[in-house]
């Protein structure tokens, strides 16, 4: 058995900080080790790449070079930190013939799930044994109470 959870919080964490020092006191090798970090945490678990916009989002927004500095910072930050899932996925596609052992599918939503949301949104607030249709009328008039409540606090009740 693999264990991904410590490896992962620490190359985020390592990204993070990082980043931050770069941000602070710029330096080309502090950014290409933090792009680094951030594409090993994405190799490590494939949640991580909600680490790239996180962190190109900073770049953008944080410290004061210029606009043009902080996009070129942003595409070299892009390139480095794709690099290691990039050898991850080329990996699994020469070794297994598949990037992730993952196939597409689309679950529509149904009357059925929706069924099942209110059902669970209800027993969450209100844990008492009643009829499902009970439970969905009970959700509107509470929902159409919240939506009313809503409308008067910002103002427009009449």
């Amino acid at each position: 058995m693999v264990w991904s959870e410590a490896p992962f919080i620490t190359f985020s964490m390592a990204a993070f900080l990082l980043l931050a020092h770069h941000i602070a006191r710029p330096s080309p090798y502090q950014l290409v080790l933090a792009s680094l970090m951030a594409g090993f945490t994405a190799a490590t678990r494939y949640v991580g790449v909600v680490l790239f916009p996180t962190m190109a989002l900073a770049l953008l927004l944080l410290g004061n070079r210029s606009r043009k500095h902080k996009i070129r910072e942003i595409i070299v930050f892009a390139g480095v930190a794709a690099l290691p899932l990039a050898f991850w996925i080329i990996r699994n596609v020469v070794i297994a013939q598949t990037a992730a052992n993952r196939e597409f599918a689309f679950h529509p939503f149904s009357l059925r799930h929706a069924q099942a949301l209110i059902i669970t949104m209800y027993d969450f607030a209100l844990p008492i044994s009643i009829s499902g249709w009970t439970k969905a009328l009970h959700m509107l008039m509470a929902s159409v109470l919240f939506l009313l409540g809503l409308r008067c606090f910002t103002g427009r009740c009449t």
